[in-house]
């Protein structure tokens, strides 16, 4: 029995598995539904943007980036289209474009031997124990079981820990995100934001990787999202330079969006929640890799300190303060990207904007 099952490989998942099995005291086993040599084939409706602060939890970790995951062409600035006012504004952006499914892979392969790394399996029940947890597992339809001590779920927005042992608690809202890939021949030096409140209350987004152009937007779950998100498509083509015609692939996901702190769960007696599981997304933009590796490392911290105690998943509750305060602080700067009347204003005053550069 390990101690310890991390549910979910993504980029939490991986990163705190790799960080506790580094613990030679605890045993820990990480176990994800996709087939290991598939991680590269599957692709999640996400941008593949490191923030600045993604970038400063993976030196926290004394990790650095291998340029295998990254893809030209690096982006330096946000190219933003108000389409409700009619403006654009470009702001200055540090950011690492990279391959995501590569990015996973190269978070996995990190992980040490000793971690009991279990793919292409199924979690289809988790029941409550004396001792912690028993999860029913499903592999190439064979039914097992494993139980452990702590249960960490890392297995994002659609969170089955979550949905499991956290019902009573409030939850983000949840969106779902569609994005496709064109081909193109032009080369597009900034990640692009599109905003109209009359297709969705959140955003839509391009950006280059290689010669290929993603274009996505995360819209309210309300049946008709493929019509939104093809007027959205519409619009980008009526007022933008984006080449839309060679459509190579569709995907799509769900995604969280907290309006409030209190819909960031981290911890319950022996089960804990990280990334996105936990609600930890940023509201304004849906950026989610700094936070999903920020609580992974603040997760395998208080393991180590603590082992498979519950304490440790109470500190780690603890330690969480800043992901919620970082979290209230977008929730505060949110009227001024959403509200379209304030928006205005601000992309009108030129406030922190940048001049725009050739080639865009």
């Amino acid at each position: 029995m390990p101690d310890i099952i991390i549910l979910g490989s993504g980029p939490a998942g991986a990163y705190c598995a790799g960080l506790l099995g580094q613990n030679t005291k605890l045993t820990v086993a990480l176990i994800d539904a996709r087939a290991f040599d598939d991680l590269v084939k599957s692709r999640k409706s996400c941008g593949g943007l490191l923030s600045s602060h993604a970038q400063s939890e993976l030196k926290k970790g004394g990790l650095i980036l291998p340029d295998t995951v990254k893809v030209d062409p690096q982006l330096t600035m946000v190219d933003t289209y108000d389409f409700i006012n009619g403006d654009r504004c470009f702001y200055p952006r540090s950011y690492i474009n990279m391959d995501r499914a590569l990015f996973e892979q190269w978070l996995i392969d990190r992980i040490p031997s000793s971690v009991d790394k279990i793919f292409n399996t199924r979690v289809t029940q988790i029941e409550k124990t004396d001792t912690g947890f028993r999860l029913t597992l499903t592999q190439n339809n064979k039914k097992s079981f494993l139980d452990c001590k702590i249960l960490i779920g890392a297995d994002g927005a659609d969170s089955m820990v979550r949905r499991l042992f956290f019902t009573d608690r409030p939850q983000p809202d949840r969106y779902v995100s569609i994005q496709h890939r064109y081909r193109v021949e032009d080369q597009h030096d900034a990640y692009f934001g599109f905003f109209d409140e009359r297709i969705t209350d959140y955003y839509g987004w391009a950006l280059q990787k290689n010669d290929e152009l993603l274009v996505g937007a995360a819209l309210r779950i309300d049946g008709q999202v493929h019509e939104k998100f093809n007027i959205m498509l519409a619009r980008i083509q009526e007022k933008t330079t984006l080449s839309l015609t060679q459509l190579i692939s569709t995907e799509g996901s769900i995604i969280v969006r907290p309006r409030s702190i209190r819909q960031l769960n981290f911890s319950r007696g022996n089960v804990a929640l990280i990334g996105e599981a936990s609600g930890a997304i940023s509201p304004t933009s849906a950026e989610g890799f700094s936070y999903a590796l920020r609580s992974a490392r603040l997760m395998a911290k208080q393991i180590d300190r603590y082992g498979s105690d519950p304490k440790a998943l109470k500190a780690y509750d603890q330690a969480c303060l800043g992901i919620r305060l970082s979290i209230l602080f977008k929730l505060l700067k949110y009227p001024g990207m959403y509200n379209p009347l304030i928006r205005k204003w601000v992309m009108k005053s030129r406030i922190t904007s940048i001049r725009s550069k050739k080639g865009v």
